[in-house]
């Protein structure tokens, strides 16, 4: 719809209509409509006081909050896209570890290092089987200068798959970084023997 009104050269004229027909009483979707037309625009603060009508006349609605995360990530507003994910992360549990992920992105951003780590600790506890998660906590954490906290989620990576290949090179290539050329060498060797055991699997 926005990209039609686009085409044809009609969306301001279309936000205006809404808007004014909202400003006489309009429900959540309405406002969450406008929000996205005025994003649309590049009007952001108008995008953000619209989107901001839509979960406070909604505030158990999934649509809107995504929205709000968007707009107030897209329009630079970090803390509030912070706190819209955090209010999807009880709404719609679904997708939780996604919002988790994004939480902990826009705290290290913001320079709220405990904040983004907590999320970070948050990722792990909900999915505690997940490599992955465990990966992208020790990316966090090397970006934040928590070396050994890095270290920390790797080896409990390996611990709940030991032939993460992803996490046993990463671990390696911190241990040569950090002087710990024997503990390096044998994880490279763990790396090469999953690998062999890998290609011999596929010759099966």
């Amino acid at each position: 719809l926005i990209k039609s009104y686009v085409a044809a050269e009609i969306l301001p004229q279309k936000a205006a209509d809404l808007h004014a027909e909202l400003s006489k009483g309009g429900d959540a979707t309405g406002w969450r409509t406008l929000a996205l037309f005025y994003q649309a625009l590049g009007r952001v603060p108008e995008a953000s006081a619209a989107v901001r009508k839509a979960v406070a006349l909604a505030p158990n609605s999934i649509p809107a909050w995504t929205t709000a995360a968007k707009i107030m990530e897209d329009g630079g507003l970090l803390s509030d896209a912070s706190s819209a994910n955090s209010r999807l992360v009880t709404l719609d549990r679904r997708y939780r570890s996604r919002y988790l992920r994004k939480i902990a992105d826009l705290e290290r951003r913001l320079g709220r290092h405990d904040s983004a780590l907590q999320a970070g600790r948050d990722l792990i506890a909900a999915s505690p089987d997940s490599p992955e998660h465990y990966r992208f906590y020790a990316d966090l954490c090397f970006s934040l200068q928590k070396p050994e906290l890095a270290l920390d989620a790797l080896r409990r990576s390996i611990r709940v798959n030991p032939g993460d290949l992803n996490a046993l090179k990463s671990l390696a290539k911190a241990m040569a970084a950090d002087f710990r050329t024997a503990e390096a060498i044998e994880l490279y060797w763990r790396c090469l023997l999953y690998t062999s055991d890998a290609a011999d699997d596929m010759q099966c």
